[in-house]
């Protein structure tokens, strides 16, 4: 038993000192993309910002919800004002921050196969909050954070 711990403990340890190099966004990935098109760019995205909100946030939960809500409330503010808040649309959302808390990725997929989303409108909405959206705050590295939202 004692072995396992310190396996775990070391894993821990081990992947809290990595340091990924995220000041460059990737050439070859675009900014937004569907995740159910692309998990190739989601694969290679979270290789180079191998840390979670989560673990940026040292595992406090409250903490990076605080982070991820306002982010949601935003696309949902837009998403409105867009014209793209249709009630129901329910979207997977893996996104992408660097080091200083700008937002340089975005994923989306609909949670249902069946979904009928502009995606070209939701594409530029991702974009505009790319160039405007960050995340203040003091970030050991870059992180990403994989979470769904709901349109009213």
């Amino acid at each position: 038993m004692g072995n396992i711990i310190y396996v775990l403990i070391t894993a821990l340890y081990v992947m809290s000192f990595q340091v990924s190099n995220t000041s460059q966004p990737k050439k070859d990935i675009p900014d937004v993309f569907q995740l159910t098109d692309s998990d190739v760019f989601a694969t290679e995205l979270q290789s180079e910002y191998s840390m979670s909100l989560l673990h940026a946030c040292r595992f406090d939960s409250n903490l990076a919800f605080q982070y991820w809500r306002p982010f949601t409330k935003e696309i949902e503010r837009r998403a409105h004002e867009d014209g793209l808040s249709t009630p129901g649309t329910k979207l997977w959302i893996k996104a992408f921050w660097d080091q200083n808390g700008r937002l340089t990725h975005i994923g989306y997929a609909p949670q249902r196969e069946d979904a009928d989303l502009d995606h070209d409108q939701w594409e530029n909405l991702f974009r505009k909050l790319i160039r405007e959206y960050d995340m203040s705050g003091d970030w050991p590295s870059g992180f990403y954070h994989l979470g769904s939202i709901s349109l009213p």
